[in-house]
């Protein structure tokens, strides 16, 4: 005792050394260590000089291959395609006159074009309304639900845990009551009662650990449920946002094709096409051509959509995608001249598709010829107008405005909000102007000498660029006969 006491009253000092976060011991009693120069030594040579002799040839063998195998190569393909390039914008000229003359016959495409944009702009606006709404009314069924899963879990493991005290305290108190006065009794007694109560705890916990994995299991169906709804809801929200925007788009692409009817043909035929009648067949007798059309679009969209979230976790879903991309691209091209020929005919979406391929089949001309030279000139057209814009505006704010240390970001501005302005006007012209070019080949597909009664001019330009760049093409068709090749060809 009186060593404890000793130990206990003894009082010293105990030096602990500081660590550091890291785990490193700080000296604090050694001087910090000197600064040292770093020394290279240049009479040693070179370092690793194999890697460096192997790039330097890797770099040489490059050089020549790419200067005796590559340029000629490359040389032999600017021509083929420049030539290719240059012989098709001459033809595509041809018809983009007569799509700019349809135009001009008819600047109310541009106003109604410009009315069906606002109208998509205000379906997305309802759209996301309705996406809240929705989104709003899930997530309060999704908290009563979890509040009811909570509220039975905890009810069966209160009923557990009440069973589980109740049952020793009464056998034990029924024990205390009845206990005989010899000790082996008791002892005999305590033990049986000791054994029943570990086996009714046993029994409670077994319970308890079922009705958790009942639980879990419940859990992870409920949640595999809760995955295959929402991926439900979204395609059905994208499906509508898809469908929507698309029918409207391509109400403004049918009325289109129409005022390229009423400008090529004549007489009793025209009427039909004048954009009165145009604008009430695309929201009566072939809105449902329309609806059809652009909802097998959007299908294709939204399962695209749906598909994108799990691409990168599942080499299923990225093959489904890039087949998916396929069909879109299938079908968006297949429904801009299916449209076209409904508007012309005034045939379902089914006939319209059928019709049409079989007209090119039986003219033998293939439509990208003309299609995919229009998309890429609008395309440059676009941004040249766009950079242009640009230019003005920041010369227009450099010009007239003071000088100032905000004079260099309002430019800027100015530059940036112009260019998309302009992209954006633009952009929806050469949307329309590409409706026209279409029908407008679609239309010398189905009746050339039409044009000749209303626009002779025109008629001779394409027939002109025909003979010229695709006679083998135009001699399939078994036009030549009927629109034979001039004696003396302007040049286009």
């Amino acid at each position: 005792m009186m060593v404890d006491k000793a130990m206990l009253d003894d009082t010293g000092a105990a030096h602990f050394p500081l660590e550091h976060a890291h785990g490193t011991m700080l000296l604090m009693d050694e001087p910090p260590p000197t600064y040292e120069d770093p020394k290279i030594d240049f009479s040693s040579g070179w370092k690793d000089r194999i890697f460096a002799i192997i790039f330097y040839i890797h770099v040489i063998g490059v050089i020549i291959v790419g200067l005796v195998l590559g340029l000629p190569a490359f040389i032999a393909s600017i021509k083929e395609n420049s030539w290719n390039q240059l012989k098709r914008i001459p033809f595509a000229e041809a018809h983009l006159g007569a799509g700019c003359a349809v135009l001009r016959s008819h600047p109310a495409l541009l106003l109604i074009a410009f009315i069906m944009l606002i109208v998509e702009l205000l379906w997305f606006f309802v759209w996301c309304l309705m996406v809240l709404g929705i989104q709003r009314a899930s997530n309060n069924t999704i908290f009563i639900f979890n509040i009811n899963s909570t509220m039975k879990i905890n009810n069966e493991t209160k009923f557990n845990m009440i069973y589980t005290k109740s049952t020793p305290s009464h056998r034990f108190s029924s024990m205390t009551t009845r206990m005989p006065k010899f000790s082996d009794t008791i002892r005999y007694s305590m033990d049986r009662n000791s054994k029943s109560i570990n086996s009714t705890m046993k029994r409670t916990n077994d319970e308890i650990q079922w009705s958790n994995a009942t639980n879990d299991s419940t859990s992870s169906k409920q949640g595999g449920a809760h995955r295959i709804v929402s991926y439900i809801i979204l395609f059905l929200l994208l499906l509508s946002w898809y469908w929507g925007a698309a029918t409207f788009g391509n109400i403004s692409h049918f009325v289109t094709a129409c005022a390229v009817g009423h400008w090529w043909f004549t007489g009793e035929g025209s009427r039909q096409y004048t954009i009165g009648a145009s604008v009430r067949r695309a929201f009566t007798t072939n809105f449902g051509t329309i609806c059809l059309g652009s909802l097998l679009e959007a299908i294709i969209k939204a399962l695209r959509a749906c598909i994108n979230k799990d691409g990168r976790k599942n080499i299923i879903a990225a093959i489904a995608d890039c087949i998916l991309q396929i069909l879109e691209k299938l079908i968006g091209y297949l429904n801009e001249w299916a449209f076209i020929y409904a508007a012309l005919t005034g045939q379902t979406f089914v006939e319209a598709g059928r019709s049409f391929i079989e007209l090119f089949k039986k003219r033998g001309w293939t439509a990208i010829i003309n299609d995919v030279l229009v998309g890429s000139t609008m395309m440059i057209v676009n941004i040249a107008i766009g950079l242009t814009s640009a230019i003005v505006g920041g010369l227009l704010i450099y010009f007239f405005m003071s000088d100032s240390p905000e004079k260099i970001i309002a430019i800027i501005m100015a530059s940036i909000v112009s260019f998309i302005i302009s992209l954006f006007m633009s952009a929806l012209m050469a949307s329309v102007l590409s409706s026209c070019v279409r029908t407008v080949f679609v239309c010398f597909a189905l009746n050339p000498a039409a044009l000749g009664a209303t626009h002779p001019d025109h008629l001779q330009a394409l027939t002109n660029a025909w003979h010229k760049f695709y006679p083998q093409e135009f001699a399939v068709s078994g036009y030549t006969q009927h629109l034979p090749k001039p004696t003396m060809t302007k040049d286009l």
